[in-house]
This record gives structure tokens, C-alpha cells and sequence, in this order.
């Protein structure tokens, strides 16, 4: 691929961190990328899937056209799921692009994208109050996808920052990010963004003496935590993230977010008895019903609340479960087990910029169990480029 399309593909990084503005309700970056197909010469070289890797992301797009062919009876389900289908072969052809390019990544370039566009995303979250509504042309952020997009991409941008020797920079940077999640009483957000990006500025390579740093950092943490004038200032920002940290045996019983969670699990579970191979079609898990049995500790809490069967699937896994069946679920956990398995193996082989992203993967594969993230296009872009880098790391 040449130079000039390479420039078109890192301004579609900096619109997957910045993922606000809109062209008639399509996001900008979406906009780079087609003109990125429709320049390049030999697309048969950047679209193909030589790799068995890219065969699995092949079968997840199948699994989700199939699944939207054979929605199992549910009303309207197969123009919900037609719907939302090409979205899903637009992110499988992103992965497979991006996985074709593997040896032309610069991930400097990229980074410095990621860095830009998170960092304006920021801002704009802080001031979307006072910025007008423009439908179709400025998108808004939800507290659960800001949180999303900070675990995505604050460890590979605070670790450019750091290697550009920018440490005033990146420490502002991060106590920003971690600022906006606390008061946005984004818990696992906060906790996940916070490890993942102390494991990437520490934990570089696998040796006794990064083992015993990378230890000593969240002993420090950990004691921090302690101070009560510490725990006092969380709890008056966020009395969610303080009970998360503080209270934790309150929360399996008692917590009504996580609680509703477990409950949309059971439900995919129950979709999965009757549809096991094909689910009940994209985008109709909300609108499919089941017999809540709520056998789990606080389940009396929501099992017999009103409107349960309506709520989204709160949860990435029991979504693709739920909606696409066995046919879409395990091509996409061994896409998932496939990067795990290739960020451990190689650990050692790799800059600390390649393996800030697999921290940050690592942390969003976390918060899918507890957001449909999986429906954002910088969920495939952030798999497309640790998918990219796990290939190259077996070659070589």
C-alpha cells in the first residue's frame, strides 16, 4: 500500500479515538476507510484471508448473515438484524485488512493518531453540555462507551507519550482520563484504565525485576487507597467507584447494575438452549422474551421486575451469543483466545507499544462482560491491530 493511503489510514485512527463527528450519521472514519478501498491497486492483496485467523473473522460475518437469514419467528427481527448487518462486514473486512498490512504498521504514526483524537474526545465529552446538537453530524457519548473508548486506547497513547519523553504530558494526560471516569462514576472503567495503563509503562518485559516492580507499583497503589482522606475524596466524587473499591462484598448481593448483568446472561443462556447454533437474529436480543428463573444470589432483586426481557444484553459475550449462536460465538472467542494466547507466548518479543495495545485488549475483553461494546468500531479496530501483531509475532 502506498504512502498516500497509509496517511488516509492514520487519519482513520484519529476518528476511531475521536469517534464524535458525523457525515449524515456516519462516522467520519468510516468515510477514510472506504476511500482507502477504493484507491488501493491490488485490493485482492489487502482483502484476501490467507491466514486461518482471517478465516475464523469469515465465519463470524457467515454466523451473523446467517443469523439474521434465520431469526428463530421473532417479530420484525429480520429487518432489525438487516439493520445492523453491515456493520458487522464492515468491521470482519476491517480485521482482515488490517491484519493484511501487518508489516507496514507504524504504530508510532497511529498512536500519535490515537493520542490526538482521545485526548480532543475529552475535551468534548467535558464540554458536550454546552456544545449544540447537530443530528446527523455530531454524534454524543454515553457514559458506558466514553468509558469504552478510554480502555481502548489511554495505555497505547500514554505510552507514546511516555516515549516521546512527554512525561509531564502523559501524567496530565492520564490523571485526566482517570479524573473524567471517576466523576463519571465509571468503576470498572476507572479500575481497568488505571491497571492497564500502569501495566504498560511498567510491566515491558517478563523478568524478575519488572515482576518485582510491576508488585511494588500496586502494593503502593494499594496503600494509597488506604489513606482515608484518600478514600473520603472518592467517595465524595464517586460513591459508585468508592463502594467498587471499598465495598465489594456489597456488590454480588445487593448491586442492582450487576445484578441486571447476571440476569441478561441467564437470558442468553436460555436462548441458547432453544437456538443454539443461530441465536435469535442481530439486534433482536431486547426483543425476544424468556421465562426469568433467577436462581442466583440477589436475583429476587430484578427476576420479577417489569420490563427485564426489553433491556439490551449489558453484556458483549451473551449478546453474540444470544443474537448470533454457536455460529458467531466461537469463531469470536478463538479470535480472542488466539490473541491471549499470542500476547503471553510472546511477550518478550515485542516493543512496549505493541504490548500497550494487547493491555488495553486485555482490558477490553474485561468490560465486554459488562457493556455491548462489542457494537463499536474501535472494539474491531483495537482486535484488528493485536490480531495484526500476533501474526507477525508467530512468523517471526
Amino acid at each position: 500500500m502506498n504512502q498516500s493511503l497509509f496517511k488516509y489510514f492514520y487519519k482513520y485512527a484519529f476518528f476511531m479515538a475521536f469517534p464524535i463527528l458525523l457525515v449524515l450519521w456516519q462516522n467520519v472514519s468510516l468515510i477514510f476507510f472506504v476511500i482507502i478501498l477504493v484507491k488501493m491497486k491490488n485490493k485482492t492483496l489487502y482483502l484476501s484471508s490467507p491466514h486461518w485467523i482471517q478465516k475464523l473473522v469469515i465465519l463470524f460475518a457467515l454466523g451473523a448473515v446467517i443469523s439474521v437469514i434465520n431469526e428463530n419467528g421473532v417479530e420484525s427481527g429480520f429487518a432489525r438484524g438487516l439493520s445492523v448487518l453491515p456493520n458487522y462486514v464492515y468491521w470482519s473486512i476491517l480485521v482482515i485488512f488490517i491484519t493484511n498490512i501487518k508489516y507496514s504498521l507504524n504504530l508510532d504514526e497511529i498512536s500519535e493518531n490515537i493520542t490526538n483524537g482521545l485526548i480532543i474526545s475529552i475535551v468534548f465529552y467535558h464540554l458536550a453540555p454546552y456544545i449544540p446538537k447537530v443530528p446527523g453530524f455530531i454524534n454524543s457519548f454515553s457514559p458506558n462507551s466514553f468509558a469504552f473508548l478510554c480502555i481502548c486506547f489511554t495505555a497505547p497513547a500514554l505510552t507514546s507519550l511516555i516515549q516521546k519523553k512527554s512525561t509531564l504530558r502523559a501524567v496530565l494526560f492520564f490523571v485526566m482520563v482517570l479524573f473524567t471516569l471517576l466523576i463519571e462514576s465509571r468503576r470498572a472503567g476507572f479500575v481497568l484504565v488505571l491497571i492497564s495503563g500502569m501495566l504498560s509503562i511498567n510491566f515491558i518485559s517478563f523478568n524478575l525485576r519488572k515482576l518485582m516492580r510491576g508488585s511494588l507499583v500496586l502494593i503502593f497503589l494499594f496503600s494509597v487507597l488506604q489513606i482515608n482522606i484518600v478514600g473520603n475524596i472518592i467517595l465524595s466524587a464517586s460513591p459508585r467507584v468508592h463502594e467498587f473499591l471499598y465495598e465489594s462484598e456489597n456488590l454480588q448481593g445487593e448491586d442492582r447494575s450487576l445484578l441486571t448483568r447476571r440476569l441478561m446472561v441467564e437470558k442468553s443462556l436460555l436462548i441458547y438452549n432453544d437456538h443454539p447454533l443461530t441465536g435469535v437474529g442481530l439486534n433482536n436480543f431486547s426483543n425476544f422474551d424468556v421465562g426469568f428463573q433467577g436462581d442466583f444470589e440477589g436475583g429476587h432483586y430484578v427476576v420479577n421486575k417489569a420490563g427485564m426481557n426489553d433491556k439490551s444484553a449489558h453484556n458483549s459475550y451473551a449478546s453474540i451469543l444470544g443474537e448470533g449462536g454457536l455460529l458467531m460465538f466461537i469463531p469470536f472467542i478463538m479470535l480472542i483466545l488466539y490473541n491471549l494466547y499470542h500476547f503471553i507466548r510472546y511477550f518478550n518479543e515485542r516493543t512496549a507499544m505493541i504490548n500497550a495495545y494487547y493491555w488495553a485488549f486485555i482490558s477490553a475483553c474485561i468490560h465486554m462482560y459488562f457493556v455491548s461494546a462489542i457494537l463499536n468500531v474501535y472494539t474491531w479496530f483495537l482486535i484488528g491491530i493485536v490480531t495484526a501483531h500476533s501474526i507477525r509475532s508467530k512468523i517471526i
